[in-house]
């Protein structure tokens, strides 16, 4: 089976759980493969749009975790369609996804230098630009 061909396999399937978890953790390197770069923006439009709540189980906490921390966030195309699948996982009535969201943020960013991640700044700057008033409330 070509990749191609998974990825397109993988689409149906990304109400499940578990396949979200796997696909999260391989996104990154399917997202700087020309060919498959494509097929990969569309998993992570439905990885957004299936998300659940991050306290519904620790594996979604962990998406949102990996997620966060996606290198491939310098492409102006990429960057576009994580802005779009994070607010469709923080636009849910419950602060959870986005008390999470910053938590998880927060502790990179003042965490050990080696590991902080190059683009939690940019991503909290557009927290609040998401829902100001929500956004405030949970990091306060």
């Amino acid at each position: 089976m070509t990749p191609m061909l998974f990825l397109r396999a993988l689409a149906p399937l990304m109400a499940l759980p578990d396949v979200r978890f796997n696909v999260v953790k391989r996104i990154d390197g399917w997202l700087q493969h020309v060919k498959l770069q494509r097929l990969a923006m569309q998993l992570l439009i439905l990885v957004g749009l299936n998300y659940g709540n991050a306290s519904d189980s620790p594996q979604e906490k962990s998406i949102l975790a990996r997620l966060l921390q996606m290198r491939m966030l310098k492409n102006k195309n990429v960057t576009s369609v994580f802005t779009v699948a994070l607010r469709e996982m923080l636009m849910r009535k419950d602060d959870c996804n986005m008390r999470t969201t910053i938590q998880l943020l927060l502790e990179n960013e003042f965490g050990h230098v080696m590991s902080r991640h190059p683009h939690n700044v940019s991503i909290l700057i557009s927290l609040f630009g998401f829902d100001r008033l929500r956004a405030a409330e949970v990091s306060a």
